[in-house]
């Protein structure tokens, strides 16, 4: 199982460049790269729940357990950062983007994930997995799951939701200050969720989607400051890996949330040094939706109807068709959108 994790190294590696300056630090191809990067460490992550107990596990297996343990929510903050950060973007450079948010960014996100519950349902009827009508319900929201991956999609909606209300019903604020209220307002609804869920990767990293917003805003600033400036570059990455490590062993909710901004900062920073160019990495992060989405329908099939499935053949087999699944599920959604389109 760590040749999977050598494997991503690689692909990191594969065509990388160390650069003086890369200004294409935030361009959508870098994004997609490193986004391909964290779907697919999700991917080796969400594995290890149908790994225990099928048959003899390699001892190698228990090292890249700690490993992914350790890193644990680190692994999705990338995705929050970049939605807030492509957001913010549109709203300053699209004229009349705000107007259409809610048809064109929400409603999409939301519909995907409803097509995606789809196979889940059939591979549920099909197979007798059983859930509550309850969790049949309130699956469409992202609240409840009848084995598919839920939180995200529940918490994205929320902060694009809040980030359509602040914007919209603060259009007499500056944007720094309507960031500023973005804020407080992600950290109420994070404060909700410890209230209400037990599980901590409902709220733990949701802040990490307004930083993405912020970046945005000063983004020319961190460009002329830190960018061009090797020197401060290097001053900028030390001291933000220095509070990286000094949060990271306190576990509580202020100092996690600040571990996980460190831990976006750090990797725009190095991007700003190192140029990806793997097209499977980019491709992945092209596919990042259906790739999350879907990954958990052959996880689960395989692994209840093939007895003792050496976890290897379960992990390369899983990764497979999870890559067929998300093509065609990404062909068909790109079809259903323009239809959409042109209806509306």
């Amino acid at each position: 199982m760590i040749g999977f994790l050598i494997v991503l190294c690689v692909l990191v590696l594969w065509k990388a460049k160390i650069v003086a300056v890369n200004k294409d630090y935030l361009e959508r191809s870098q994004t997609d790269a490193v986004k391909g990067f964290f779907i697919l460490m999700v991917f080796l992550s969400h594995i290890r729940g149908y790994i225990s107990g099928l048959g003899k596990i390699d001892g190698s297996y228990l090292y890249y357990d700690w490993l992914l343990t350790k890193i644990g929510q680190r692994m999705v903050v990338m995705f929050l950062f970049y939605s807030g950060y492509g957001v913010m973007e549109a709203l300053q450079n699209r004229p009349g983007y705000l107007d259409t948010f809610l048809s064109r960014r929400v409603f999409p996100a939301w519909f995907h994930f409803a097509i995606g519950l789809i196979p889940f349902i059939a591979m549920n009827w099909i197979m007798g997995f059983t859930y509550p009508m309850r969790s049949y319900v309130l699956c469409w929201t992202g609240w409840e799951s009848i084995g598919n991956s839920n939180w995200y999609i529940f918490d994205i909606l929320v902060l694009y939701l809040l980030t359509w209300a602040v914007f919209r019903f603060g259009e007499k604020s500056s944007y720094l200050q309507r960031t500023i209220v973005l804020f407080f307002a992600s950290a109420l609804f994070a404060m909700v969720l410890k209230l209400v869920k037990q599980s901590t990767n409902w709220y733990n990293t949701v802040q990490c989607y307004p930083l993405g917003v912020f970046v945005s805003l000063e983004k020319k600033k961190l460009e002329e400051d830190v960018l061009n400036n090797h020197q401060k570059w290097m001053r900028v990455f030390l001291a933000v890996m220095m509070l990286f490590l000094s949060t990271y062993f306190v576990n509580n909710i202020v100092t996690y949330t600040l571990n996980t901004w460190c831990f976006c900062l750090a990797v725009v920073l190095l991007s700003m040094r190192m140029k990806i160019g793997n097209q499977a990495l980019e491709w992945c992060g092209k596919h990042l939706f259906p790739i999350y989405i879907l990954q958990r329908v052959p996880m689960k099939i395989l692994s209840n109807t093939v007895h003792n499935i050496n976890p290897v053949l379960l992990t390369a087999t899983s990764l497979m068709l999870t890559i067929i699944l998300a093509a065609g599920f990404q062909s068909f959604s790109l079809k259903v959108d323009s239809l959409l389109r042109r209806v509306a």
